[in-house]
Order: C-alpha cells, then sequence, then structure tokens
C-alpha cells in the first residue's frame, strides 16, 4: 500500500514549526511519501538528503488557472528543489472548453521536464467541477498521455459542503414526506476525529478535532445523521445512518 502524508491545504507559514514536525513525523513513521508545498520543501531539504521516499510538489494549486509560463516556471522551481514528485492541477477553463489537445501539450511539456530530473508527474482533476461523463474522459485521457491521476477531497471546500447538504437534506426530508417505511443513510469513517482512538466507536462521534482535508464532507454527513435522529425523534420517522 502507497500511503502519503498531505500537507498541501496548509495556510503560507501557519506555524511552521509545527507543519516541519508533521513532515518529520510522517517520515518517522514510514510514510510513503509526502505532499507539500513549495516553501516547506525549500525550509526543510537540507534535511532530507538520501531520504528514499516520495516529496511531491503541488503546481498551481487549488484552481490551476495560472499563467501557462508561470505553470512551467512553478514545476522547474520545485524540481531543482529537489521534489521529485509534482502534482500539477489540470486548467479547468481548457477542460470546459474541450481544448484537449492543449492539455495533452501542456501534459507533455510538464512530463518532459519531469523526466529530465527523474521525477514523476502526476495529474489533479477537480472532479466536482465537472459532470461525472466529463471527469471520466478527461481521467482517460491523462492516462493516455503516461500519467496518473489524482482525485482529491479537498480544493472547492464550499461545493464540497453544499452539494452534500442538499443531497442529504432533500432525500431525508422526502422521505419524510412520502412516507417512506425506512430510511438508511450511509456515511464514512471522515466524521470521527481525525486522532480518535482504533478501532473506531460511536462514543467518539464529534469529541475532537476533524481531518481537516476531510471536513467539509464530514460535517455534511454528520449533519445527516442528526437529521435523521431528529427527524426519528419529532416524527416517528425510521431514518437509520450506518457507517461502513
Amino acid at each position: 500500500m502507497h500511503l502519503e502524508f498531505c500537507n498541501y491545504n496548509k495556510p503560507y507559514f501557519d506555524d511552521l514549526d509545527k507543519q516541519r514536525r508533521e513532515i518529520f513525523d510522517a517520515i518517522q513513521a514510514g510514510f510513503s511519501g509526502v505532499c507539500l508545498p513549495l516553501y516547506l520543501l525549500r525550509d526543510i531539504r537540507e534535511y532530507i538528503s538520501g531520504v528514499d521516499m516520495s516529496f511531491a510538489c503541488p503546481v498551481d494549486f487549488p484552481n490551476g488557472t495560472g499563467d501557462k509560463r508561470l505553470r512551467e516556471h512553478e514545476t522547474l522551481s520545485c524540481l531543482k528543489s529537489q521534489a521529485n514528485t509534482i502534482d500539477l492541477v489540470l486548467n479547468p477553463f481548457l477542460i470546459k472548453e474541450r481544448k484537449y489537445d492543449k492539455i495533452v501539450k501542456e501534459i507533455s511539456t510538464h512530463k518532459r521536464m519531469c523526466n529530465d530530473y527523474g521525477a514523476t508527474l502526476r495529474i489533479i482533476i477537480h472532479h466536482n467541477l465537472y459532470v461525472m461523463r466529463e471527469a471520466i474522459a478527461i481521467a482517460r485521457l491523462v492516462e493516455d498521455t503516461g500519467c496518473r491521476y489524482i482525485i482529491p477531497s479537498s480544493g472547492y471546500h464550499n461545493d464540497d459542503i453544499y452539494d452534500n447538504l442538499m443531497i442529504a437534506t432533500n432525500l431525508i426530508n422526502a422521505a419524510y414526506k412520502y412516507k417512506a417505511k425506512k430510511l438508511l443513510n450511509l456515511g464514512s469513517s471522515c466524521i470521527y476525529p481525525k486522532l480518535a482512538p482504533q478501532p473506531l466507536k460511536e462514543k467518539y462521534l464529534l469529541t475532537d478535532t476533524l481531518e481537516p482535508t476531510n471536513e467539509p464532507d464530514a460535517v455534511a454527513k454528520i449533519a445527516a445523521i442528526k437529521l435523521c435522529r431528529y427527524y426519528n425523534e419529532q416524527y416517528g420517522t425510521d431514518f437509520i445512518s450506518v457507517m461502513p
């Protein structure tokens, strides 16, 4: 299993000492790699020389709308700072306008730069910006270039929490309105605190801080759990929440 510690969502220079400790803890814990912004890689690079693991840097994260030349400069800067993996965000405007030839050309340019440094190029696709069919088509296009792609759980937090809240509230209310005999609400382990004891138990819910990168999804799922409970209490419904 390839497990990476990701630091992409931390604010610039937000408690830099803590960020350093998290990276070093991830290295000592035996993670397969760490994903960190360029400023943090530059800060710790003198300490990671000879460490055999993946050090990934994002390019034009999270939006992917930067100037073409600036994106290339950022990739080169990351490579020169000892990044051995580049996570490039695809330009959403090129995708929306279906300029697939330009997408392939840009990927090829960054891949060639990575090859020159013996590094790997991965492509970040913000799936929630596109319909499912379009997102799948882009994923296949990326695979055809010989690159791997990443479907992140972060970057567009407003979309994540809004979409999930709307799905949950509309579905649960419709189940009540149309007198459904039973509703099964499926959640996920992201609802539990980031550092919850293992194995997870129901009593750990809302006892500590959530994992930041999954927080929008987790908050929406917790709201759905509470909504099911309150419908049961107020209207006598049989809405059951299960966390796989």
